[in-house]
């Protein structure tokens, strides 16, 4: 009961620091604004109908700015804003531990992140249902998670919030650019199989093309185990740098 409520404790003031940061707050209104503007110039303007091929890459340009904009920046930005206001150490006299301080994290973002992933469905005009969209669902989430965690460890890293802007761009750069780009440059497709971005690529492609998608062994590894090694490499940098009493 009492990790519950350090966890909903956390979770609120996670909450209470987003609303109150417009910075922050830009990242899901730009993406949706990006991905209403990228369908005004793909579809076809005398009846308004997009390319199948046009509106799977406005999916994955979609999904690639959530994850990277909303999970990893967002998720980075208030961490490196709790370490300035030195909120991090409060938590930590309160004993709260990596655990709980990582559930409570992570709920409003991911929520937040899996919110905008299922609204860009409508906006870019896919039409998906049944099987194909609980696929999208369940890949999403957890690219989503993957993506939030990846945030709080660049957070946990960062001394201030302009450090961890700095920090983000090259993780950005790999996550969003090499799948973005993987069918224009030769090599990087088979580095964008490794990616958990590059694997949710290729899945909205198919679900934006009305092919039910199914993942193979590997993809589902890369999927769980960026996730699995993404946790693990935050909770060991939570107790690293101090955050935790033993």
């Amino acid at each position: 009961m009492k990790a519950i409520k350090k966890t909903w404790a956390v979770a609120a003031i996670k909450y209470e620091a987003l609303v109150h940061n417009m910075a922050v707050l830009t990242g899901p209104f730009m993406t949706i604004g990006l991905v209403l503007l990228m369908r005004f110039i793909y579809q076809d303007k005398s009846d308004g109908t997009i390319h199948p091929e046009a509106l799977a890459s406005l999916l994955v340009l979609g999904i690639s700015l959530n994850m990277c904009m909303n999970g990893v920046a967002m998720v980075s930005s208030l961490i490196a804003e709790e370490k300035e206001k030195h909120t991090l150490r409060v938590l930590m006299t309160a004993s709260v531990t990596g655990g709980e301080y990582f559930a409570g994290t992570i709920l409003v973002p991911l929520l937040l992140t899996v919110g905008v992933n299922l609204l860009i469905l409508p906006i870019t005009g896919c039409t998906v249902s049944g099987a194909g969209l609980a696929i999208y669902f369940v890949i999403t989430v957890i690219g989503a998670a993957t993506s939030c965690v990846i945030g709080m460890i660049i957070g946990i890293y960062s001394k201030n919030q302009m450090s961890a802007s700095m920090l983000c761009m090259p993780v950005l750069f790999v996550f969003t650019l090499i799948p973005l780009f993987s069918g224009l440059i030769e090599g990087l497709e088979k580095i964008t199989g490794y990616l958990f971005t590059g694997v949710l690529s290729e899945a909205a492609g198919e679900i934006a093309q009305g092919r039910v998608y199914h993942l193979d062994a590997f993809q589902t590894a890369v999927l769980i185990g960026e996730l699995v090694i993404a946790v693990l490499v935050f909770l060991l940098a939570y107790r690293k740098n101090g955050y935790e009493k033993d």
